[in-house]
């Protein structure tokens, strides 16, 4: 296997399984690789629905046949598990557990990370909104240099706003990236979660290399913040006391199909079972 996903957890084992179901209804089964989920939990009742997630897991064993698809207990802060995890594989990606996937993969990916820093599934020509709470866009999308090609886009992030979507190649949703070069990086920051890791990886990319990037046309993952873990979205207002409550009760959380147009989007839900 040359590719793993770990999807970082903390008392969100509702959102966790909306992620995993959202991969199996757009064929992510298909793609040969190791999806992890490093969780932690703050109470008995969060660490109770991570049982009730393990469990349900388990009807998608084989629908992953291509792939493992498990559970790993963080210990202490993490980063040890996630470098001792992602060393063996060719390309990695770490997602934080309230992404979903909403389109299936046009093509595998796998094939065209030689000649780019990383590849990024929540980027297209599609996510026009640089910040979905602010109303703002995404400037350079019609002015900037991309390199056409048949199922994807290619460009040098560097001709992009450091803080800009298209310019931000080290963010940790769905970016995929070789394990070479970033093994160095991941050593030397202290991180116990994914934005801290996020934050400590954004100097290096003005200093990388490959300042190149491509995604499909269509962007096929999107971050929706129903809850707000770091202060640094902002959220529909729902806790997780009641999200992992009714995930108790049996219920799991569902979004509907809309036009997705920024890498992050409040979608609307609701828990259906």
């Amino acid at each position: 296997m040359k590719t793993c996903l770990i999807i970082w957890s903390r008392d969100r084992a509702c959102q966790v399984e909306a992620l995993v179901d959202s991969m199996w209804l757009n064929d992510l089964h298909d793609v040969p690789m190791d999806i992890f989920i490093l969780y932690s939990y703050s109470n008995e009742e969060y660490a109770e629905g991570y049982e009730k997630l393990r469990h349900r897991l388990r009807g998608y064993e084989d629908i992953f046949d291509k792939g493992h698809l498990g559970l790993v207990k963080k210990i202490g802060d993490g980063k040890q598990q996630a470098l001792d995890i992602i060393r063996d594989y060719k390309y990695f990606s770490i997602s934080t557990d309230d992404n979903i996937m909403f389109a299936p993969l046009p093509v595998s990916f796998e094939e065209l990370m030689d000649d780019v820093f990383c590849f990024s599934m929540r980027l297209g020509f599609n996510t026009v909104v640089q910040n979905h709470f602010a109303d703002t866009f995404q400037p350079g999308i019609t002015s900037k240099p991309f390199e056409h090609e048949r199922h994807t886009i290619k460009w040098n992030f560097r001709d992009h706003n450091p803080h800009d979507n298209y310019g931000y190649p080290m963010s940790l949703d769905f970016h995929f990236f070789h394990t070479k070069v970033m093994m160095g990086m991941m050593k030397s920051i202290d991180f116990d979660k994914p934005s801290n890791l996020e934050a400590g990886l954004v100097p290096f990319a003005q200093s990388v290399p490959n300042p190149y990037m491509r995604s499909f046309k269509h962007s096929v993952v999107v971050n929706v913040p129903i809850t707000n873990m770091t202060g640094a979205t902002q959220s529909t207002g729902v806790s997780l006391v009641d999200l992992n409550t009714t995930f108790l009760e049996g219920k799991t959380l569902r979004f509907d199909e809309e036009q997705i147009v920024g890498c992050h989007q409040n979608l609307n839900w609701n828990l259906v079972g």
